[in-house]
């Protein structure tokens, strides 16, 4: 089982990310990552989904993915209001692991991390040392 810091680099390698911060927060349950131009479209039968991904203030890249659900989430920074967030399912490259996880589309242009990494993209895989950061390198 990794141990993980309260922040970390991971990458996105089906999205094309090699690397982004990322926060680690066990107590939000979903993942999330900065994005904005969300459009959805069909491809061969299949929803999908293209939107551009906010990997700093000036560095954004495009990418694209299957739609895997879109789930109502509340969302703290705006009040505790609901919306709804289309979620995508790709690999996380962490600790020279890879794994699955699913992530929401959202705006996150006031955070300080790019992503959020929740407690259902780690469970069974790290524990997090809340006094650490980047233990796995990056910074």
């Amino acid at each position: 089982m990794l141990t993980v810091g309260w922040r970390e680099v991971v990458g996105l390698p089906g999205l094309g990310i090699d690397s982004i911060a990322a926060k680690i927060d066990t107590g939000a349950s979903s993942s999330s990552i900065d994005v904005s131009r969300i459009e959805e479209y069909q491809s061969r039968g299949e929803r999908m989904v293209r939107f551009r991904v906010h990997l700093s203030r000036t560095e954004t890249i495009e990418a694209s993915a299957p739609i895997a659900d879109v789930r109502t989430v509340r969302n703290p920074g705006r009040g505790g209001r609901e919306e709804d967030r289309y979620v995508i399912r790709t690999d996380l490259a962490l600790g020279g692991e890879r794994w699955s996880i699913d992530v929401t589309l959202a705006r996150r242009t006031r955070m300080q991390y790019r992503m959020l990494l929740g407690r259902e993209a780690i469970s069974h895989r790290a524990v997090v040392d809340p006094s650490a950061s980047y233990l796995l390198g990056g910074s």
